[in-house]
């Protein structure tokens, strides 16, 4: 639990570091004259963000390495799922993304600006592998092989630990409208890892997901056409797809063994 909490730590810690680079950077001037600074301006402000919390991102990786909080091999050798039932897991993966995006619009979710704030990054080279790469990598080695691994490390029921992680992953998101699909999301990347007892198959879900999501601020207009449909629509459709993903997580479970989380 400890451990748990240290991953935790060190991820919150990293994130409010990246905030402060960005701040430093772009409000530079004001330091050096001695001027008062405010950190309301910091939300406007999202390719220095971006870039900030890039490299404070491969800084966390490097440390979490030197600290052997990362698990050694990274991806282990083991005797993989017929390919067949890992493009299940990832068809899944997709086909969740679209309807929770479907089941959730109607709500009218408040994101605290963040989708204009991703929509500003998606032209910058950095902020675009901080989003679709390295901010999956992050999330994944802290809460699936970070707290997710320590938890059933410390003999907490697989769906206890998997459920917790997933809220906690949730709630890192800060705001409604990223926290409801990421702990779905997260649900699933979890029974991804425990299963497999490896990163590989959650990473490359997450990257897709994430991957999904910038591709969607590039086309705006397929957002809006499905958005003018009506509500019943939606709502059918989302949860249709919802039951097409639970369907083939379930197919990828049934070919794939059941593989021990490394000590």
């Amino acid at each position: 639990m400890k451990k748990s909490l240290l991953y935790l730590i060190l991820f919150v810690a990293a994130n409010m570091v990246g905030g402060a680079v960005a701040l430093l950077l772009s409000r530079w001037e004001h330091f050096a004259e001695g001027t008062e600074v405010s950190m309301d301006g910091l939300g406007n402000l999202p390719v220095s963000i971006g870039v900030a919390m890039f490299c404070t991102y491969v800084v966390l990786v490097v440390l979490m390495w030197v600290l052997k909080l990362i698990p050694r091999p990274l991806f282990p050798r083991t005797d993989k799922s017929p390919w067949h039932a890992e493009v299940s897991a990832m068809a899944a993966v997709a086909f969740l993304a679209v309807a929770l995006s479907l089941l959730i619009a109607p709500l009218h979710l408040s994101d605290g600006g963040m989708t204009e704030q991703f929509d500003a990054m998606k032209d910058n080279v950095l902020c675009l592998l901080l989003l679709t790469v390295v901010g999956p990598l992050v999330e994944e080695l802290v809460f699936r092989a970070g707290v997710l691994r320590s938890l059933l490390q410390s003999r907490w029921h697989p769906l206890v630990a998997i459920l917790t992680t997933a809220a906690l992953f949730a709630v890192v998101h800060a705001n409604p409208m990223q926290a409801l699909p990421a702990l779905v999301s997260g649900s699933l990347f979890g029974v991804l890892y425990y299963r497999s007892g490896n990163l590989r198959l959650p990473l490359m879900a997450h990257i897709l997901n994430n991957t999904l999501a910038v591709l969607s601020m590039h086309f705006p207009e397929m957002e809006s056409h499905l958005e003018a449909w009506p509500v019943l629509w939606q709502l059918l459709l989302g949860f249709a797809l919802l039951c097409v993903s639970f369907f083939l997580v379930a197919q990828w479970w049934k070919k794939t063994p059941q593989r021990m989380v490394k000590q």
